[in-house]
């Protein structure tokens, strides 16, 4: 995450605390206490159908079965669990600190 823009008359861009409030809610909202699974994972089987329920398939034969409702799951756009997959789950973190700072521009991306 970015932020830019003018200084305040404290000298600051924005007021990190909220930034600080506005990530914890983010993480807390989608992902915390909740599995994360890369949607594109070659030893993955799953079905539209059936949201609560999916397959890993191991390199060593075996098989993992998973059921849970499908809130306890987060879905990554990728093959593997890695940041830049991880921080696409917290978009639209930068329209929830939009507006925050009175009067003054910045941006957050």
């Amino acid at each position: 995450m970015v932020l830019g823009g003018e200084l305040d008359d404290q000298g600051m861009v924005f007021d990190f605390s909220n930034v600080k409030r506005t990530i914890k809610r983010v993480i807390d909202e989608r992902v915390d206490h909740r599995l994360v699974i890369p949607r594109a994972y070659k030893g993955l089987e799953w079905n539209e159908d059936e949201p609560d329920s999916f397959t890993w398939h191991l390199t060593d034969g075996t098989r993992i079965l998973h059921r849970s409702p499908d809130e306890a799951v987060v879905w990554l756009s990728s093959d593997r669990v890695v940041p830049s997959a991880v921080a696409a789950v917290g978009a639209g973190v930068t329209g929830s600190l939009a507006g925050k700072r009175d009067g003054c521009g910045y941006c957050v991306t």
